[in-house]
């Protein structure tokens, strides 16, 4: 379980961080991802989640922070308590999304997320900002083309969309299948390609095979 959560990490946001930061953030992220794959999620994992969480020390707080502290709020088994770390402190996903983008609002993961939640789920996150394809313009090539395809459909141009989703080869954004058809659906074009790769999720922090996600 510590190396598929290690790999997480590595491939979610935390790779940059010291050593300290980064075991503190995947202890966070372990305890939840342990609740969001239990039948019956545990307010136990819960508990170690957020008391996770709320250690990372403020200098340690990238924007996976804030998508954790998101979807601890959005987790199947949340008492819908508020998240505190010290003066912090976050009733919403959308809460805790729109304070990481007021922080670091260029983090590709941060970015991606609210890509994703805000389009899924729209009440749960803030809007994505206009700006976002070009503020993740020198990240991993896939999340690049997923925000900017995200970016370019919710505006209207599903040509735009499409341009940037067939580009899309990483599996870990898994509406990607989803928003491309309904793109091609918009400009009438017929599926040239390969589709996207089939998603492979771990939950943490895509998590859009669960029912409980229509319902938060």
């Amino acid at each position: 379980m510590r190396s598929l959560l290690v790999a997480l990490l590595l491939y979610g946001g935390v790779a940059g961080a010291d050593e300290k930061c980064g075991d503190q953030l995947l202890a966070a992220r372990g305890h939840l991802l342990a609740s969001q794959r239990a039948m019956s999620p545990s307010r136990t994992a819960e508990s170690k989640s957020r008391a996770a969480w709320a250690a990372v020390p403020p200098s340690c707080r990238t924007g996976m922070w804030y998508v954790t502290a998101a979807n601890i709020l959005r987790n199947p088994g949340s008492s819908e308590e508020p998240l505190v770390a010290g003066d912090v402190r976050f009733t919403t996903p959308a809460e805790a999304l729109a304070a990481g983008l007021a922080v670091c609002p260029k983090d590709p993961e941060l970015v991606a997320y609210i890509a994703y939640l805000s389009r899924i789920a729209p009440k749960l996150a803030p809007p994505l900002p206009a700006e976002s394809c070009a503020n993740v313009a020198a990240a991993d090539p896939s999340l690049h083309a997923y925000v900017c395809g995200v970016q370019a459909f919710t505006a209207g141009q599903p040509a735009e969309a499409e341009k940037h989703l067939v580009a899309v080869k990483s599996p870990r954004f898994p509406d990607v299948a989803e928003l491309l058809a309904a793109a091609r659906k918009k400009t009438g074009h017929k599926s040239a390609s390969p589709g996207p790769p089939t998603p492979a999720l771990a939950c943490d922090p895509f998590c859009p095979m669960e029912s409980w996600r229509a319902a938060k």
